[in-house]
């Protein structure tokens, strides 16, 4: 038999898919080799009955040093990571190796499998659980998504999943909230374990994702669910394991349209590391003194609860977290509650629910739960995890299955608050920047973008699909003024029918660089007001209308929107922030309302916003671009932060060469 010694002093991930170049030699050529191994992780190679201790001294023993070329023909070749090491292993004992499980090869000793998971050891009980890792090595940075996107997606599952952040001490793993913090808590072994006993993991390109599918999994045989945000920096087909839902973004950019970049960090780091030099070409500023990828950027938390929703609704036990069933006044209590969250809209005649065969569908599935249940026969039937009554709860389209078998629909989950509607005339650089600058910052808020009728509108119309937003067009050109009163038209209506409660107009120009919808609702919330703006000092106006909320149901009026017709028929002009003002004073008068602070005869009408919108058009103001405040340079400067290819040229001319249109 021929002894060999494997070396390789890389990281754990790539020691994983060593594991199978070694389980792979001895299936090919069983009783002809044996082997063992020279890396920094001993503790995954525990347990493996492929590895025999040889003595370095040993004369008949070959050493090689483990290396996979194949890597550098990965964005060419049709070649995944697990198969690099086994066809170098081939080449260097002249032999065909065919690779076989699509896997790392990790084992546990049976004394392991039946040794209480670290979390039920930490918790006193023995909850099901998703690993989460929020970070990574410093020498790879460029692998590294937005912590705050991972807590997005944490605090989505509050209450349906339990999850543990891991991380080595050494590295750098923002601190999660709501999870069970082990960074710095668990060796490699434990890791190990810790994976055993996991239902999912949630992760970057690490050595997780690997663990994920090399471990064995305690409650199933099947593939254990995994979410990587990955990007565009290394290929697809060279990570991605069956089973694995992989959020790439190859092929979306000009620096991975190819295939992955492989570039080692975003912005440099000064500590004199060679990886310095290997920099993203286009990282973006998610907030100040947070750089990630573009190619990472455009990945969302709601792609990442997508992804996970999907496990979750094809095998719904899958980490469900068990709830204590109440009591019999306990359950009609939480009944009670989870109705209560919807009552107001019932009792007002204006909830959402879904058409009769989805009602139907849902019902049949609750019915044949197993967590169905009943206070007794006189009661209706209830849900044992959310004590929800299933005969109401499956007709309201902004409900969810706890257990994940079904979801709100797609329209219910865009139910809310707040919606948008921007005016335009052309003006694509600056849509494209409102657009890409909402889907980071506000993603959930509904958007209208309406256009006055341009040239543009073709391209317009593509770039809202892109974006899944939606668009309208006037079916004719009406010109400066009389186009921002069809912007409030289109935008009331749309909101109307959509069920949003308060609707911002914004002129195209106006771009948020923040999430502006807290604060507005709480100035709607501070005086029930009709309208929420403010004034200029740089014009002397007593209102804006650039940037101004409503609350749909005092403007979605036939008054109001039948007044607005009579002026655009009549084309004879008009001053809109005149018109808007006297109908938000008007609005004011019938309902009898004050604002939360004394205002000036010019400014009546409605709840100031200066926090938000300042009182200057001509003041820079750090939650928003507007071109009063801002140069072309500026929002060029802007776009390039978020990955898109605009120059200072194209902002110049917000008409695109079409004469005069919005402001």
């Amino acid at each position: 038999m021929q002894k060999l010694i494997l070396k390789c002093s890389l990281s754990p991930g790539d020691i994983v898919t060593l594991t199978a170049a070694v389980r792979d030699l001895h299936l090919a050529y069983p009783g002809e080799y044996v082997t063992d191994v020279r890396t920094p992780c001993p503790a995954l190679w525990e347990n493996n009955p492929h590895i025999t201790r040889i003595e370095d001294t040993d004369p008949d023993a070959r050493v090689i040093v483990m290396e996979y070329p194949l890597i550098h023909r990965s964005n060419q070749e049709p070649v995944h990571f697990i198969t690099a090491y086994t066809a170098f292993l081939a080449e260097q004992i002249g032999r065909p190796i065919r690779a076989t499980a699509f896997k790392g090869d990790i084992y546990l000793s049976d004394q392991e499998r039946g040794w209480m998971s670290q979390v039920e050891e930490a918790e006193g009980k023995g909850t099901r659980f998703w690993i989460i890792v929020s970070g990574g090595k410093t020498d790879f940075t460029a692998k590294w998504w937005d912590a705050a996107r991972w807590q997005g997606v944490v605090d989505h599952f509050a209450g349906r999943i339990r999850f543990v952040q891991v991380g080595e001490a050494s590295h750098k793993h923002p601190a999660l909230r709501g999870v069970l913090d082990l960074r710095g808590k668990t060796d490699l072994r434990q890791l190990v374990r810790l994976v055993y006993h996991a239902d999912g993991v949630l992760c970057p390109v690490t050595s997780l994702m690997h663990l994920a599918a090399a471990v064995p999994w305690k409650h199933s045989n099947g593939l254990r669910p995994c979410v990587v945000v990955a990007g565009g920096r290394e290929p697809s087909h060279w990570e991605r394991y069956p089973g694995h839902a992989y959020l790439d973004t190859i092929g979306q950019l000009p620096c991975c349209d190819l295939g992955g970049c492989w570039k080692s960090r975003v912005v440099p780091l000064g500590d004199g590391s060679t990886k310095d030099k290997s920099l993203c070409e286009r990282p973006v500023l998610v907030r100040k003194g947070v750089h990630i990828p573009a190619c990472l950027d455009r990945i969302t938390a709601q792609d990442v609860i997508r992804a996970v929703d999907g496990y979750l609704a094809a095998v719904p036990e899958k980490s469900a977290v068990k709830q204590k069933k109440a009591g019999c006044c306990g359950a009609i209590s939480n009944a009670v509650s989870a109705v209560g969250r919807v009552a107001p809209a019932v009792m007002a005649g204006d909830e959402i629910k879904v058409e009769p065969d989805v009602k139907r569908a849902r019902h049949e599935m609750c019915l044949k739960c197993e967590h169905l249940t009943s206070l007794n026969k006189h009661t209706p039937f209830q849900c044992a995890l959310c004590n929800c009554f299933i005969g109401l709860k499956t007709a309201l389209a902004t409900e969810s299955c706890p257990a994940g078998k079904w979801r709100a629909t797609a329209e219910a989950r865009k139910y809310g608050e707040v919606g948008l509607v921007i005016g335009t005339f052309a003006a694509v650089p600056y849509i494209h920047l409102q657009l890409e600058t909402a889907r980071r910052f506000y993603p959930d808020v509904p958007i209208l973008i309406h256009d006055d009728s341009s040239k543009a509108s073709p391209a317009l119309k593509v770039l809202c699909e892109k974006y899944g937003t939606d668009f309208a067009s006037s079916p004719t050109r009406n010109k400066h003024f009389m186009g921002d009163l069809s912007v409030f038209i289109a935008g009331l209506e749309w909101a109307g029918k959509k069920k949003i409660r308060h609707l911002l107009k914004l002129s195209r120009r106006w771009i948020w660089k923040q999430d502006f919808t807290a604060s507005l609702l709480a100035a709607f919330n501070r005086s029930t007001a009709p309208a929420v703006s403010s004034h200029t000092v740089l014009h002397g106006f007593g209102f804006c209308t650039e940037c101004v909320a409503l609350d749909v149901s005092k403007w979605n009026t036939a008054a109001f929107l039948g007044d607005c017709r009579r002026v655009i028929s009549e084309g004879r002009g008009c001053f809109v922030e005149a018109f808007i003002h006297q109908w938000a004073q008007n609005i004011a008068k019938h309902e009898k309302w004050k604002p939360s602070v004394e205002m000036p005869p010019d400014r009546q009408g409605y709840e100031p916003w200066p926090e938000m919108m300042g009182t200057s058009r001509g003041a820079k103001i750090t939650a928003r671009l507007w071109h009063g405040s801002d140069s072309p340079d500026v929002y060029a400067a802007a776009a390039k932060a978020m990955g898109l290819n605009y120059t200072a040229a194209d902002f110049a001319d917000p008409n695109n060469g079409e004469g005069d249109g919005e402001a």
